[in-house]
């Protein structure tokens, strides 16, 4: 997977997390996106795609789980704009209630 924001070892995403990838690729909150290591041994059932997004510190870290995989995205936030954890925190939410996604958040700031 390629995209002006993605970068490091890893340029595979799941299938589950591709569009979520893209999606934060296109957001200006976003300055680069880290592709983290993919488990396949992952026990998710039939239901919508989880998003599991955690606030810390340099950005914010995204667990996406379906498709019997999980993978973590590592997400650098860009500080030239105003607010930026909030403004992605609000288009994921956004994002999420347009497909078939349930997101929650925690903070570990």
């Amino acid at each position: 997977m390629s995209g002006n924001k993605i970068s490091g070892n890893h340029t595979t995403a799941i299938e589950a997390a591709v569009p979520v990838v893209e999606f934060l690729d296109n957001q200006s909150s976003v300055k680069k996106i880290i592709l983290g290591f993919i488990d396949n041994n992952a026990a998710t059932g039939g239901g919508p795609i989880r998003l599991k997004v955690i606030d810390e510190k340099i950005g914010m870290e995204v667990s996406v789980s379906g498709s019997g995989a999980n993978q973590k995205l590592r997400v650098y936030l860009e500080n030239s704009i105003q607010h930026p954890r909030q403004a992605l925190r609000q288009s994921l939410e956004d994002f999420s209630a347009g497909g078939n996604y349930a997101v929650s958040f925690l903070d570990r700031r």
